[in-house]
């Protein structure tokens, strides 16, 4: 299993991933709004999304768990 970090704190601005979903490592699935620009956030590994944490919106922190992946 690989957990999937918000690199900064900000906005949720996309989810562009489901519970299901396969993805492999590199794949863009959040994108992160903070200081104003949007950050990529990558699957850090190969798999199925087997959890997500936040919706499009959501305020997160710096290393909070966005999703799963199993």
């Amino acid at each position: 299993m690989a957990d999937v970090f918000s690199p900064l704190a900000g906005t949720v601005f996309a989810v562009d991933c489901e519970v299901g979903q396969k993805v492999e490592e590199g794949d863009v699935i959040f994108i992160v709004d903070a200081l104003k620009m949007e950050h990529e956030v990558e699957a850090s590994a190969d798999g199925t999304i087997k959890a997500i944490n936040v919706k499009k919106g959501d305020k997160v922190d710096t290393d909070v768990v966005l999703a799963v992946i199993e």
